[in-house]
């Protein structure tokens, strides 16, 4: 009698450690290749993108430097807005919520972007431009605001 029942616990005992440990592999194995396939996606998905992260920033950044070279105004707008457009980009990759800039720089915390003054310089500068075109753009106000744009865009290690 006592026999019989020590081998169905042993038995059952058997039975919770085989299960346990098929629970365990198979934990094991899901994790595995979830952590495999989360790489695996992150991989390709930076494959896919058009843009390789530094060498693209800096010649985008270049050319909006290059207008400020120019002799047309229409071209330090240009690059005002272009520099403006590079900002806005890099605040939405960054998880900042809003529809427009400037709704994504109200809800920055000022302790978490130094710079958040000269940018509101810089995107009211850029407003004028666009909602005004006839408005006049000297080549040192499109200086300083490529300025800005830049100690902003170093802030966040863009370029």
């Amino acid at each position: 009698m006592i026999d019989s029942i020590i081998f169905w616990w042993k038995l059952i005992g058997l039975i919770v450690i085989f299960a346990s440990i098929a629970i365990i592999e198979y934990s094991v194995i899901k994790t595995t290749r979830l952590h495999q396939w989360s790489a695996f996606k992150d991989f390709t998905e930076f494959i896919k993108q058009k843009e390789f992260p530094i060498t693209v920033r800096a010649e985008k950044w270049l050319n909006i430097k290059k207008r400020l070279d120019s002799f047309s105004p229409s071209d330090w707008k240009l690059a005002v807005i272009e520099a403006d457009v590079i900002l806005d980009d890099l605040l939405k990759r960054m998880g900042y919520k809003g529809k427009t800039l400037g709704e994504r720089l109200k809800s920055i915390n000022p302790a978490n972007f130094a710079s958040i003054n000269e940018v509101w310089e810089a995107h009211k500068m850029r407003n004028r431009i666009a909602h005004e075109p006839e408005s006049a753009l000297s080549k040192d106000e499109a200086e300083k605001a490529i300025l800005l744009y830049e100690k902003a865009l170093k802030e966040f290690e863009y370029i």
